[in-house]
């Protein structure tokens, strides 16, 4: 997420659903920094050129924007792998603990 708004992003956004924190894994931001080139490369976005051409500038206004459902379960996958399973197995076995039904108490 690009903020260059006045207020801070998470003055914007629910925090009980999302974590919000800064780029700073050197291929992250490479990696946006290639999505960013690949856009401009596929629709000569101005704003994206922009954003290039004015790199330093940019960087820090962005936002990693992630679900806490989505950090929960890969927390579980990790806890899962260390106990021993294979990485498909931990995926598989996260996400089917994760669909299970609640069980109410009568």
């Amino acid at each position: 997420m690009l903020d260059e708004s006045e207020l801070p992003f998470d003055t914007k956004c629910n925090k009980e659903l999302v974590h919000l924190q800064q780029l700073a894994d050197a291929n992250e931001i490479q990696e946006l920094y290639d999505m960013i080139e690949k856009h401009v490369s596929y629709t000569n976005s101005p704003r994206g050129q922009r954003i290039l051409a004015n790199w330093s500038d940019y960087v820090s206004k962005f936002v990693k924007v992630i679900p806490r459902d989505y950090l929960a379960m890969q927390e579980r996958i990790k806890n899962l792998r260390a106990s021993g399973l294979e990485k498909f197995d931990a995926e598989m076995t996260a996400f089917d603990e994760r669909n299970k039904p609640v069980e109410t108490v009568k």
